[in-house]
C-alpha cells in the first residue's frame, strides 16, 4: 500500500493580502516533507501532482503574509495512519501554517499550528478539491482562512483525496 502520514501546521491570519506566493515543490517522490510558511505568513493553498511509479504526491504550497501572525505556535502529533481516513481541525483560535509527512508505501500527516488573537465565524468544508491521480490547484476564497483538512485513501489508485475547512476571519 503506497501512503503518507501527514502532519500540519496553523498560525494566525486576517483576510489575504497582496504578498502571497506559491512555493516550490517542497518534496520529491518518495521523501519526506516537511514544510512551514515563513514567518508572518499563513498556509492559504495546496497544489499537488501524482505519479504513478513512485505512487506518491509532489506538493507545493501558497503562503500569504498576515498581520495576525503569532509566534505560539506547535506541531500536532500524526493525524492518521497510512492508508487511514482522516478529519483534523485546529485548535479554537489557531490557523494552519506548516505541514509534515513521510512516505512509506503510505501517507502519514501531521500538522504545524500557530495561535491566533482573531475570530473564525462561518465556516465550512469544501467539496473535495482532487480526483484520484489528478493534478490539482486549490487556494482559500478570499477573506477565508484553512483551518482543517480532510482526505481518504483508495488503495486500487494508491493515492488519497482532499477537501479543506475555511472559515472567514475577523480582527478581534
Amino acid at each position: 500500500h503506497e501512503d503518507r502520514r501527514w502532519e500540519f501546521g496553523c498560525q494566525a491570519t486576517f483576510g489575504q493580502s497582496a504578498e502571497c506566493y506559491w512555493t516550490n515543490y517542497v518534496n520529491d517522490f518518495d521523501q519526506a516533507l516537511l514544510f512551514e510558511c515563513p514567518a508572518e505568513h499563513v498556509m492559504t493553498g495546496t497544489s499537488s501532482y501524482h505519479n504513478d511509479y513512485f505512487e506518491d504526491r509532489r506538493w507545493r504550497f501558497y503562503c500569504c503574509r498576515s498581520p495576525c501572525v503569532t509566534k505560539d505556535c506547535h506541531w500536532t502529533s500524526y493525524v492518521n495512519s497510512f492508508d487511514e481516513y482522516f478529519t483534523w481541525t485546529v485548535p479554537s483560535r489557531n490557523i494552519l501554517v506548516g505541514a509534515q509527512s513521510y512516505h512509506q508505501n503510505h501517507e502519514d500527516w501531521r500538522f504545524y499550528c500557530c495561535r491566533s488573537p482573531c475570530v473564525t465565524k462561518d465556516c465550512h468544508w469544501t467539496s473535495y478539491v482532487n480526483s484520484f491521480d489528478e493534478y490539482f490547484t486549490w487556494t482559500v476564497p478570499s477573506r477565508n482562512i484553512l483551518v482543517g483538512a480532510q482526505s481518504y485513501h483508495q488503495n486500487h489508485e494508491e493515492d488519497r483525496r482532499w477537501r479543506y475547512k475555511v472559515c472567514v476571519q475577523y480582527r478581534c
